[in-house]
């Protein structure tokens, strides 16, 4: 989005959007131009904000191309940072919750090994919060929504007066998200992606704009379908376990 004085970057447009602010070809705009980076979710900061999946070295780092600030909720810039101290495989907590103990030969390597290169998080210039308002220029803002679920500080973006809502992966418009455990995570995602999904219909949004598929209308139908196919497989696993 780029306003009169300032350019605005979401995740899923920040790899394109920094070519465009290095070669000049469709943005025409100088690289201090860019003002902020507003982070949905830690894998946007990971990934995009900071430079893609490529080693660090290498790395297009749009706060240095730009001298952007970069805005983030606080349990994502928590759960950015503890990557790097990630344990090796966590076999013990796998271990736990019924997983089978895998060979050491046909283990994953641990996130913790690619810190630094895959992942390079920012450091947050701004923590954002439920219902903050984040203003653009020219009269238009960006309301910050709370959406935890997906990740624990996972943010919807509602563009005012346009409302346009930006959903990261909180609302996809044909699958849902990964919502999972990992040691020191969140004792209930599912739950807190679910009561999300309550929340955000809520909203007042005209057009939908996920991270992942096309734009759409009407949030709140989705919401509420995303809510019933949860419904439907708990009962479905509940079921299975009834009969063992």
């Amino acid at each position: 989005m780029i306003a009169d004085d300032a350019v605005l970057l979401v995740p899923e447009r920040a790899s394109l959007a920094a070519e465009e602010l290095q070669v000049g070809e469709r943005l025409h705009r100088r690289h201090e131009d860019l003002e902020a980076i507003v982070g949905r979710d830690r894998e946007g900061v990971e990934r995009h904000l900071v430079g893609g999946e490529r080693p660090a070295p290498d790395q297009l780092q749009h706060r240095e191309l730009a001298h952007a600030e970069v805005y983030t909720h606080p349990l994502e810039a928590q759960a950015a940072a503890a990557i790097a101290q990630i344990p090796a495989e966590n076999t013990a907590y796998l271990a736990r919750h019924g997983v089978p103990v895998v060979p050491p030969d046909r283990r994953l390597p641990p996130p913790s090994r690619f810190f630094g290169t895959w992942y390079a998080p920012a450091e947050p210039d701004h923590l954002i919060a439920d219902e903050d308002e984040i203003p653009l220029g020219d009269g238009r803002s960006l309301q910050v929504v709370w959406t935890p679920g997906h990740t624990p500080g996972h943010c919807c973006l509602l563009l005012l007066p346009e409302r346009v809502l930006f959903v990261g992966d909180h609302l996809l418009p044909k699958i849902t998200p990964h919502v999972g455990l990992w040691p020191g995570g969140p004792e209930n995602p599912l739950g807190d992606f679910l009561g999300s999904h309550e929340k955000v219909q809520k909203v007042d949004a005209r057009l939908v704009c996920p991270a992942h598929g096309a734009v759409y209308e009407d949030h709140r139908r989705r919401a509420r379908q995303l809510i019933d196919f949860h419904r439907v497989r708990k009962l479905a696993m509940l079921e299975l376990i009834r009969r063992r």
